[in-house]
């Protein structure tokens, strides 16, 4: 089962426990979502975006650059793996499975030079500090909706008309412009039929005369 497949699976677990009433709100990754939500589920105004970019974790190195040869770096994804190997077609690209903390252990307990993770996951759980190097979409496109959360209710819900009526302010609930972004990032997957998991590319970006 690829990384994108047990995601996939993931979501649909969380998506049957709204369905059935056993919970009553869902909080996911957007870059992890199916291109349209199940019959009886929305989602609500979101958080605004997070960083998009994608990172480098390293044991015992500063950067990409300075990676020796034929290094190994661990990620579950195959949109991961062949822009790293553009850039060093050298490196070893092995699969890791697990939650941050998970493959943080895995780098090291085993033989693993490297990670790349969600910029946006590792500042979520106070781990910043440990980002070696940043990947901006000049060197690595990130995936469609990376850094957004996708808040998952279900369409009658009382929370749908709560979350979406909590205004723009401290709390950090983002506007039009988060929306629009949600909406831009994920049209590629809906054109395709296919999980923003899948490997396709995107970011949005605003430029100051924009008018969004």
């Amino acid at each position: 089962m690829t990384g994108v497949e047990r995601e996939v699976d993931f979501v649909k677990e969380i998506e049957k426990e709204l369905l059935e009433h056993t919970i009553d709100l869902a909080v996911h990754s957007l870059k992890d979502m199916p291109s349209d939500n199940p019959a009886g589920l929305v989602y609500a105004k979101t958080l605004a975006p997070s960083d998009y970019r994608d990172c480098l974790v390293l044991k015992n190195c500063s950067s990409l650059a300075r990676l020796p040869q034929h290094a190994t770096i661990a990620t579950g994804r195959k949109r991961r793996k062949y822009q790293l190997l553009k850039l060093r077609p050298d490196l070893k690209i092995v699969d890791i499975r697990g939650n941050v903390n998970t493959r943080l252990q895995k780098m090291a307990n085993q033989e693993i030079d490297g990670l790349v993770l969600a910029s946006a996951g590792l500042k979520r759980l106070g781990l910043e500090d440990l980002i070696s190097e940043y990947l901006d979409e000049t060197k690595m496109i990130p995936a469609c909706g990376q850094g957004i959360l996708a808040i998952q209710v279900r369409q009658d819900s009382e929370l749908l008309t709560m979350i979406n009526a909590t205004g723009i302010g401290p709390a950090g609930y983002g506007g039009k412009t988060t929306a629009l972004s949600l909406n831009i990032e994920t049209h590629p997957t809906h054109i395709a039929g296919m999980p923003v998991a899948v490997s396709i590319c995107c970011h949005v970006s605003r430029h100051k005369e924009a008018n969004l």
